[in-house]
Parts: C-alpha cells; sequence; structure tokens
C-alpha cells in the first residue's frame, strides 16, 4: 500500500506527537509507551462519514489502512529524525474478516479462524547506527507474544544498540515457536498434526474443512 500521496489525520498521530513533547521534556533515560492506535474492525467509520453504511467493506478497510500507515510513517519519521534509540513494536489484534468462508460470513468473527487471528507482528529498531533501509529479517515459523518478551529480553541484554549486536543468528534462531490456538469467549480453534480443530457452542471438538479455512 502506497501511502506517499497520503496526508495522515492527526487524531491518533496529535496522541504520539504529545506523548513524544512529553519524552522531549523529560529527564529520565528510558521510557515506555503502549497504545492502541487505531481500530479496523468492521463497522468502524469515520464520526462525520454519514454515508459509510453504503461503502463496500474494502474502502472503509483501505481508508483506514491509509490513515493507520500514514500516521506510522509520520511518527516513525520524528522518532528517525530525533538522533535516539527505539524499539518499535507494532501487533495487531485481529484481521477484519473481509473474505468468510464455508462456515463464516464475512465480516463475523465468532469462530477465531486462522485466515482471521493469523496475524504480521512487526518490530522495528531505531537509532543512529541503523540504517532505515536495513535488510528486513523474517521469522515464519507461528509464535506469539512469548517471541516478542523473548527479544525484548535479548535486545535489554545487548552489549550495544545495534542490529548486528540485538539480532544475531543465535538470538534469531532462539525465537521460541507456538503452536497456533486462538479463542474468545465462545470458541476455541487449535492446529494440531496439519489438522485444524474447533470448539464451540456445542462443546465438543470438531475438526474444520479445508474448505472451511479458505
Amino acid at each position: 500500500m502506497d501511502t506517499r500521496d497520503y496526508s495522515p489525520i492527526y487524531d491518533d498521530l496529535e496522541i504520539l506527537n504529545r506523548w513524544w513533547k512529553m519524552r522531549e521534556d523529560s529527564r529520565e533515560k528510558k521510557a515506555f509507551l503502549y497504545m492502541d492506535i487505531t481500530t479496523m474492525h468492521g463497522g468502524a467509520h469515520w464520526a462525520d462519514d454519514s454515508e459509510w453504511w453504503r461503502k463496500k467493506p474494502s474502502v472503509l478497510y483501505r481508508e483506514f489502512g491509509l490513515r493507520l500507515f500514514g500516521n506510522i510513517d509520520a511518527f516513525l519519521g520524528k522518532l528517525e529524525a530525533s538522533g535516539r534509540n527505539f524499539v518499535v513494536v507494532f501487533v495487531p489484534e485481529h484481521g477484519m474478516a473481509l473474505r468468510g468462508s464455508s462456515i463464516q460470513s464475512p465480516d463475523i468473527r465468532e469462530i477465531p479462524l486462522p485466515a482471521i487471528t493469523t496475524v504480521p507482528v512487526g518490530i522495528k529498531l531505531i537509532g543512529p547506527g541503523i540504517s532505515p533501509i536495513s535488510r528486513q529479517i523474517t521469522v515464519s515459523r507461528p509464535a506469539s507474544y512469548l517471541a516478542i518478551s523473548y527479544l525484548l529480553k535479548s535486545f535489554l541484554s545487548s552489549s550495544a544498540f545495534g542490529r548486528d549486536e540485538m539480532l544475531t543468528k543465535e538470538v534469531i534462531a532462539g525465537i521460541p515457536e507456538t503452536a497456533f490456538m486462538a479463542e474468545n469467549e465462545e470458541s476455541m480453534v487449535i492446529r494440531q498434526d496439519g489438522e485444524v480443530y474447533y470448539y464451540g457452542k456445542g462443546k465438543k471438538w470438531i475438526t474444520l474443512p479445508a474448505a472451511a479455512l479458505k
């Protein structure tokens, strides 16, 4: 998605900028920020858009996506220009379920299927000694918040803030793998031995057909 010609809406970005101003004024050597910066849930819409319900979900998704990445790009640029060191962790909650399946309609997330709950997590290192165009490292094996905790611990234990020092081959190889499991108040979905199983209102485990997972 190309956001170069997009002017970010200053809502989430305004909050991030407010935090950055507080950070600049602080004398603390280290700081941590947790923020839920946006929503891309089904039914989400602009407050001043009275015709939002006429739009296709894919159109609304694109509008929110442009805002999201525009705001993130703007804020990361501010961090890079500061000359300080940062670790930015980006964790999506789940997908918008734009496409349905044979067992669940589009925009419905009652059953936490892998196509909805398997999301890409990103960790970005920002600092004077790290090139903004450093080669991306991709971890394709299934992982969870345990992998994030492991990496943050490794970063804090590093002798220097740098890509090569913090992301050694040993650190990358040690990222813990977590078998797929997703759940909500009434449903649970797991993957085991190449099959996907669902436990729901019927209070019993059933094997989901491959066609239901597309």
